[in-house]
C-alpha cells in the first residue's frame, strides 16, 4: 500500500506546480501593494484550484504520453514523465481516472465555492478558471493534444506565466492592466524556457511518437538560439520593471545578481558543450529551473521588502 502511495504522489509530479504558485503569489503581492487588499481566502481558493488543473494535466499526460515514455531511453529526471506506469508501479487507467478526478473536484467544489462565496466582488475571476481549466486539458489530452502539435510549451509559459499572475493581480488590484504583463514576461520566458529544454533527451522517442515539440521540430541548435534571447529579454524586463511598476523595492537590482550570473553560466554552457549526454541535458534542466523561480522570486522580493 505504502508503494502504491508513494509511486502515486510520484505520478502527479506535485514537485513541478512551482511555475504556476510562484507567478500566482507575485501577481497578488503586486496587487495587494497598489490597493492594500489581499483576500486570503480567495488567494487559497484561487491557490488549490491552480494545484488540481496542473496535476489533472500531468496525470492525464502520464496516460497520453505512455507510448512516448516507453520508447525513451535517454530520459532524465526531468524529462520522459514520471515512469510510474512504464514501470508497472500503477496502470495507465488510474492515471487517467485521477487526472479525471482532479479536474472533477476543481468545477465541482472550487468552482462551486467560488460562486457561492466570490463571484460578486470577483466576477471577471471566472474567465481565468475557464481559460486555465481549458490550458490543462489543451496542453496534451484529445482532441486537442497541442503538445504534439508545437504549441505545448508556449500554452505552458502562457498559463504559468502571463494567466497565473494575471489572476493573482485581478484577485487583489480587482482590475485588468498592463502591469501583470509586464511583471510576467521572465517567468513566462522562463518557464516556456523550461518547457522545452526539458524535452531535449526525449527528441528521439517523440518524433518516433508524433509528438511535435518544439525540440523536434526545430533541433537543439536553434532552440538553444530561443533559449538565449528568452533569457536575455528576461533580464532586460528585471531591469526595467521597477521604473514602470509602482511598488517595487530598487533593491530588486541586488536581489537579480543570482539570476543573471545564472544566466551567463547556462548560456555559456550551450555554446560551449559540442558532445550531448544525459547529465548535460539535467545540468541545463537545473540550471532553467532556478531561472524560472528566481524570475518570479526577485520580483515577489521586491513588492515584499
Amino acid at each position: 500500500m505504502f508503494n502504491k502511495i508513494t509511486s502515486f504522489i510520484k505520478m502527479t509530479r506535485i514537485q513541478f506546480v512551482l511555475p504556476g504558485i510562484l507567478p500566482f503569489t507575485l501577481g497578488s503581492l503586486a496587487g495587494l501593494r497598489l490597493q492594500n487588499v489581499f483576500n486570503i481566502n480567495l488567494y487559497l481558493l484561487c491557490l488549490t484550484g491552480i494545484i488540481l488543473i496542473m496535476i489533472m494535466g500531468f496525470t492525464t499526460n502520464e496516460y497520453v504520453d505512455y507510448e512516448a515514455d516507453k520508447r525513451n531511453k535517454t530520459s532524465t529526471q526531468f524529462s520522459g514523465g514520471s515512469k510510474v506506469l512504464i514501470e508497472n508501479k500503477l496502470s495507465r487507467k488510474t492515471a487517467l481516472i485521477s487526472g479525471i478526478i482532479f479536474g472533477l473536484i476543481f468545477l465541482v467544489f472550487i468552482v462551486s465555492l467560488y460562486f457561492i462565496y466570490f463571484y460578486k466582488s470577483y466576477p471577471l475571476l471566472i474567465i481565468f478558471g475557464i481559460i486555465g481549466f481549458i490550458v490543462g486539458i489543451a496542453y496534451g489530452d484529445p482532441p486537442f493534444k497541442l503538445s504534439y502539435k508545437g504549441l505545448g510549451e508556449i500554452l505552458t509559459g502562457f498559463g504559468c506565466g502571463y494567466l497565473a499572475l494575471a489572476s493573482g493581480y485581478y484577485i487583489s488590484a480587482g482590475r485588468i492592466d498592463i502591469i501583470p504583463f509586464l511583471l510576467s514576461i521572465p517567468p513566462a520566458l522562463t518557464v516556456f524556457c523550461l518547457a522545452f529544454i526539458n524535452a531535449y533527451p526525449d527528441i528521439e522517442s517523440d518524433r518516433i511518437s508524433g509528438k511535435k515539440t518544439l525540440p523536434v521540430k526545430y533541433g537543439i541548435k536553434n532552440m538553444n538560439i530561443v533559449f538565449i534571447f528568452s533569457i536575455i529579454i528576461s533580464n532586460l524586463f528585471l531591469i526595467i520593471n521597477p521604473i514602470f511598476i509602482p511598488g517595487m523595492s530598487k533593491l530588486i537590482y541586488i536581489y537579480i545578481l543570482p539570476f543573471l550570473i545564472i544566466s551567463i553560466l547556462e548560456i555559456t554552457h550551450l555554446l560551449s558543450k559540442k558532445k550531448l549526454s544525459i547529465q548535460f541535458f539535467e545540468r541545463i534542466s537545473i540550471f532553467t529551473l532556478l531561472l524560472m523561480v528566481l524570475a518570479s522570486l526577485t520580483q515577489i522580493i521586491s513588492f515584499v521588502i
